[in-house]
C-alpha cells in the first residue's frame, strides 16, 4: 500500500481520538421522555397549521429556526405561520427536550453526545428519513447511528414521550410522540400519539389503529406491525460513542479512494 494511504489512514485515526469530550455529570441524568412531554405541553392545539412541501431551501418543518453551534440547521415557514409538518416538529421537540434537560444537569446546552454540526446534519437526515426508504433512514436508525438511544422491540415497554415511526397499508408513514396504547379486552389495537397532521389541522393528538380487525370482522385501521419503531432516548451517561462508526465508514470510503487512485 503506498505511503500516501498510511499517512492518510494516521490522520483519520488521530482526528478520530481527538474528538472533544464533555464531562457528565456523576448521576448521568433522567432519560428523555418526561422533557418531551413537557416540551410539547407548550404548544397550543390548532395554532400551528401543517405543511408539507419540496421548498427545502426555505423551509424544514419546524415552527421556529432551529440553530445547533451558532449554524441554521432548520429554518421554518418564510411566511411566519409557524407551520410544521411530522419529522420537523418532533425533530423540534427532540431538540428542545435535549436542551432543557442539558441546561439541568449542567452541561453545554449544545451537547448531543459530541456532534459536531456535520454530525447533527446527518443524524437530522436520518430523522427525516431523507436519506433513502425508511427501512434503512428512520428514527431508530438516527439515534442508534449517533448512540443517543435506542430502539424499543416489546410494545409493552413503551412509555409516554418515546418517539414512534410507522408506516400504513396505503403507503404513507408518520413520525410521532407516542403518548399511550389503544387496548380492546387488553389486546393493543391502536395508539394515541401527537404530532402535526393533516387530520388535527396541525400539532394535536390523535389516534390511529393497527391494521387489524375487530371480532365482528371489521378493519380498525391501516397502521402496518412492520416498520414500527419506538425510540426512547437514552441517559447522556449511557451514550454510546458514534465515532467507530462514522471512522469505519470513512476509513473504507478512503481505502477505496486510494486503492484506486494506487492502481491509476
Amino acid at each position: 500500500m503506498p505511503r500516501t494511504v498510511y499517512a492518510l489512514l494516521s490522520v483519520l485515526v488521530l482526528l478520530a481520538i481527538a474528538a472533544p469530550t464533555v464531562a457528565l455529570p456523576p448521576e448521568g441524568g433522567p432519560i428523555l421522555n418526561q422533557y418531551v412531554l413537557e416540551a410539547i405541553a407548550e404548544y397550543q392545539d390548532g395554532s400551528y397549521p401543517y405543511l408539507l412541501n419540496d421548498d427545502y431551501s426555505n423551509y424544514n418543518g419546524v415552527t421556529k429556526d432551529i440553530l445547533y453551534q451558532g449554524q441554521i440547521l432548520l429554518k421554518s415557514n418564510p411566511s411566519g405561520d409557524q407551520a410544521s409538518h411530522c419529522v420537523g416538529i418532533t425533530f423540534e421537540v427532540l431538540f428542545a427536550a435535549m436542551q432543557a434537560r442539558n441546561r439541568q444537569l449542567g452541561l453545554p446546552e449544545h451537547y448531543f453526545n459530541g456532534m459536531g454540526f456535520r454530525d447533527m446534519q446527518d443524524f437530522m437526515l436520518d430523522w427525516y428519513a431523507a436519506k433513502g426508504p425508511k427501512t434503512v433512514s428512520n428514527i431508530g436508525v438516527a439515534v442508534q447511528n449517533y448512540g443517543i438511544g435506542q430502539r424499543i422491540a416489546d410494545l409493552e415497554s413503551a412509555l409516554p414521550g418515546d418517539f414512534i415511526d410507522y408506516m400504513r397499508t396505503g403507503g404513507s408513514g408518520h413520525t410521532a410522540v407516542f403518548l399511550e396504547w389503544v387496548r380492546d379486552d387488553g389486546q393493543i389495537i391502536g395508539f394515541k400519539y401527537w404530532s402535526s397532521q393533516t387530520s388535527t389541522g396541525g400539532i394535536g393528538i390523535n389516534t390511529e389503529y393497527f391494521d387489524v380487525t375487530s371480532p365482528s370482522g371489521a378493519k380498525r385501521g391501516s397502521v402496518k406491525y412492520s416498520g414500527l419503531v419506538i425510540v426512547r432516548i437514552s441517559r447522556v451517561d449511557e451514550f454510546k460513542s458514534f465515532r467507530i462508526n462514522s471512522f469505519r465508514h470513512m476509513l473504507q470510503n478512503t481505502i477505496k479512494t486510494m486503492m484506486q487512485i494506487a492502481g491509476n
